[in-house]
């Protein structure tokens, strides 16, 4: 987790020094925290090639012939690298601190990309990369305790690898797009639709990863100690567990075992032959810093072999599946039966992949709608609103999105990217939340709780997009339960961003007893904030919740007055209505790259088969075939699962 200086506080000095153009480094943040990565990272590239240049040439050569692409501001930190083999692999000691950073994306003619780092704009030149020459490694939130982190590997050793960060998210979201265009094994079109697909060709591919860690079995496992696990590729750490402790029941002949019970789906990795390593990683119970206890499987992903798995019950090691899955990219226009689905009818698309996927891909198909939603949120707005109106129309008022159900998983989803890692920064790097966390006494809790909540609602202001859709809910509840019902509504903002988003943050990020507490007490003051209780007889944390519901609840009527407007200005100067259709006006915010997980996600759901116990105690099985969709729509889908 980021100590010191956060994330959004450095993006926020950095951004200040970038507009007044000074050529002075920015001062650099003083995180420590974040955890290492490997030491040891695979360059990925055969030996053939690497012989064909000359590493000196590649340094120092610097083409002054480019068309900028984009800039921002981002933190950066750098791995310097020590060639320990010929060709093959490279020492990497990692900078300690984050620091504040310009970016630079140029291409160069004759088709390769550089990304300049500068410590600011204007500044003097840090570092520079060929993109023709890296690989580029998302990064799950668990590797730095934040969204928005990748990689950059470069082929040859001499060159230093470089970890980024953006904020926000939609920023890093552009920016992915945009480097896994220009660097290797990331855009190459699937061997498996070259030259014969018959629906238009493929732009490019996305492959992502799914592993699942079951267990661990040694012989080393101390029953005092926790241990995580590590996901590494290629030697980069591109995934970590949480600690738990070993099993503490076991028979006179079986190995101590730790149950880590672990799923990842990381997207955007490389498609070449790739090695995939789990280590194990052994924390005292004091809290000290983890230990590795080795790599203990290596395999490697190709062509030939995408998936792996070991689950032999009796050896030592992990118990664990991991698979690679590749999907074609189609261009824009092959996406249009699909994506009319999603806007017309998106229950019907989605409502099978959310009953039947397994909850590590449920959750990463709804990443993929939370992402086309921070990069369109006018074409996903009216989607995401169909998917709440459904739900709401089955709801009471006593259990107002308190299932679980699709649009749940959407709207969590999206409000845990725009929240999770500035709300972690809060409750881990806050010097006066902290000092009341110090001490248990009822006072100190009860003024750790207001900062908490005042914190909420003042970030919810600087977050547009989390703005948005709670107002998106909150119109869709006042429809359903009606305008006399006002608390109805703020229950529903309730359950949406304090019982599903916050809540379940501060449990996982103050994982102790006092964490407990406090998320009891937001919940307690959130549920007031909605009751029909005066205002003066609420705690000035419950309070503080009401006037934010009461503010969401406000832009209602604001933005059916703007609409009105629109409306009425449409009709006066008699513009064609299909001027306002996303998909014409912002083609290049739809990123196809998602569209196309989306429907390998809902091929790979129409494969699973379902069976339940009636109240008579028979049991019915379920299976694709009770799920109408348009033809156009199941051909497209099925496609990616080629």
């Amino acid at each position: 987790m980021f100590r010191g200086t956060s994330i959004d506080t450095a993006l926020a000095s950095a951004s200040s020094s970038f507009l007044t153009a000074t050529t002075a480094a920015t001062s650099n943040s003083t995180s420590t925290a974040m955890p290492s990565p490997a030491n040891t990272v695979s360059t990925g590239i055969p030996e053939n090639l690497l012989d064909r240049f000359n590493y000196e040439d590649v340094n120092d050569h610097v083409e002054t012939s480019s068309t900028t692409v984009a800039s921002t501001v981002a933190l950066r930190k750098c791995m310097l690298s020590v060639l320990i083999s010929k060709y093959s692999h490279f020492s990497a000691r990692e900078e300690k601190s984050w620091k504040d950073c310009w970016l630079t994306l140029s291409d160069i003619p004759g088709g390769s990309s550089q990304l300049s780092v500068f410590d600011s704009m204007g500044s003097k030149l840090r570092q520079q990369l060929d993109l023709s020459t890296c690989t580029m490694f998302w990064l799950d939130e668990t590797v730095f305790s934040a969204d928005g982190c990748l990689f950059l590997s470069p082929s040859f050793p001499s060159q230093s690898a470089l970890y980024l960060c953006f904020r926000p998210f939609t920023t890093f979201l552009k920016w992915v797009r945009m480097l896994r265009s220009r660097t290797i094994y990331q855009d190459v079109p699937p061997p498996m639709l070259q030259g014969t697909i018959s629906v238009g060709d493929p732009n490019s591919q996305v492959s992502f990863l799914s592993v699942e860690i079951d267990k661990f079995r040694s012989e080393s496992l101390k029953p005092d100690n926790l241990y995580s696990a590590n996901v590494s590729l290629n030697g980069v750490r591109v995934g970590t567990s949480n600690s738990f402790a070993p099993a503490g029941n076991k028979g006179p002949n079986e190995l101590p075992t730790v149950v880590i019970d672990s799923k990842f789906v990381i997207p955007c990795i490389p498609t070449c032959s790739t090695n995939i390593q789990l280590s194990i990683m052994s924390h005292s119970s004091a809290g000290k810093k983890g230990r590795s206890c080795g790599t203990t499987v290596t395999v490697c992903l190709n062509e030939n072999n995408e998936s792996v798995f070991q689950q032999t019950v009796e050896t030592a090691g992990f118990v664990f599946r991991a698979q690679r899955s590749r999907c074609p990219v189609l261009p824009l226009d092959r996406y249009k039966p699909m994506l009319e689905m999603i806007r017309e009818s998106p229950t019907s698309l989605l409502s099978w992949p959310s009953q039947v996927l397994p909850p590590h891909l449920k959750q990463f198909m709804y990443s993929c709608i939370s992402h086309l939603y921070a990069l369109n949120p006018q074409f996903m707005s009216p989607v995401i609103r169909r998917v709440i109106s459904d739900v709401l129309t089955t709801s009471t008022p006593e259990d107002v999105f308190r299932k679980d159900s699709l649009a749940t998983g959407i709207i969590t989803q999206c409000l845990r990217h725009l929240f999770k890692t500035p709300f972690d920064e809060f409750l881990l790097e806050n010097s006066q939340f902290c000092q009341s966390l110090k001490s248990n006494n009822t006072g100190n809790l009860e003024s750790a709780v207001e900062q908490l909540v005042t914190f909420v609602d003042q970030r919810l202001l600087t977050i547009p997009l989390a703005t948005r859709l709670l107002t998106i809910a909150a119109e869709c509840a006042r429809h359903r339960f009606g305008d006399d019902e006002r608390h109805l509504v703020k229950r529903t903002l309730s359950a949406l961003l304090i019982l599903r988003v916050l809540n379940p943050i501060v449990f996982s990020t103050l994982n102790t007893g006092v964490g407990s507490q406090i998320a009891k007490n937001v919940q307690i003051s959130a549920n007031s904030a909605a009751s029909q209780s005066p205002s003066d007889t609420l705690t000035s944390a419950a309070n503080t919740i009401r006037r934010m519901f009461d503010r969401l609840i406000i832009l209602i009527d604001q933005v059916r007055f703007i609409k009105e407007i629109a409306v009425n200005l449409e009709f006066l100067f008699q513009q064609p209505s299909e001027s306002e259709d996303p998909l014409i006006t912002q083609p290049d915010e739809i990123h196809t790259e998602w569209i196309s997980c989306l429907s390998y996600i809902i091929a790979h759901s129409l494969t699973i088969r379902t069976t339940s116990s009636g109240s008579s105690g028979t049991s019915t099985t379920s299976s694709s075939e009770d799920v109408h969709l348009p033809v156009a729509v199941l051909e497209l889908v099925r496609l990616h699962q080629l």
